[in-house]
């Protein structure tokens, strides 16, 4: 129950924070930056497989201010057969990204990298470093898809890891 609270809590700080940025008098409140996915992950790691063939995959972005051609964002994962699931198997992620737009696409495609902490709860349960990165494409400025692979440290003992491939569909806001 902490946990979900925690999330929630971090959800509503991510929109406050997005808000402020506006310099209108008159507020906007339509959040800025946040990108929210719903998709399927499928692990390649043994012991994360042998815990399910599938998972759902959610997750939430926030762009921070771009640097040149590249887009810093906070982006927060979550892994698990249920949604806000936080029962055994499940899989948290907190990375730190870059996002850059391939030019010359027909579409707007981009590729994203980053790294950050992974909360593994399949067999044990630890906080290890991990990497998150993939391929996207955007569609009618709104809507996105993406390919995603993620790859962690594997916890002592029992070996396991948070290793898996992932398919997202997304909305941009």
């Amino acid at each position: 129950m902490i946990k979900r609270a925690s999330t929630i809590g971090l959800l509503a700080a991510m929109a406050a924070i997005s808000n402020a940025q506006y310099g209108s008098t008159n507020p906007d409140f339509t959040p800025h930056g946040i990108r929210v996915r719903l998709g399927v992950v499928l692990p390649y790691d043994t012991t994360f497989r042998d815990a399910g063939a599938s998972f759902l995959g959610m997750g939430l972005d926030y762009d921070l201010p771009a640097h040149g051609s590249y887009v810093p964002f906070l982006a927060i994962d979550h892994i698990s057969k249920k949604p806000f699931d936080t029962t055994k198997p499940h899989v948290t992620a907190l990375t730190l990204n870059l996002r850059r737009s391939f030019t010359g696409a027909k579409y707007d495609t981009y590729w994203f990298a980053g790294v950050g902490a992974f909360n593994i709860n399949i067999e044990g349960g630890r906080m290890l470093a991990g990497v998150r990165g993939g391929l996207g494409a955007e569609f009618e400025s709104k809507y996105f898809a993406e390919l995603t692979t993620y790859a962690s440290l594997k916890e002592n003992g029992s070996g396991t890891s948070a290793n898996a491939f992932a398919f997202y569909v997304g909305l941009k806001f």
